[in-house]
């Protein structure tokens, strides 16, 4: 848990595979030191390639 006035990072993680065909996406809260991260958001949502493209134009 972290405490109030501490610094805390929220890591936004994706990656891309190399060919393109998916990628995974996750948000992740950490306390701003080296250890572990202290939580997260949601689940780690993997994206084919047709919800890829539908970002890709949604960003345009």
């Amino acid at each position: 848990m972290v405490a109030d006035g501490e610094d805390v990072f929220l890591l936004d993680t994706a990656c891309v595979s190399e060919g393109g065909e998916y990628a995974a996406h996750m948000l992740t809260v950490n306390d701003g030191g080296l250890g572990d991260p202290v939580g997260s958001f949601g689940e780690l949502v993997v994206l084919g390639r047709e919800e890829l493209e539908e970002l890709r134009e949604t960003d345009r």
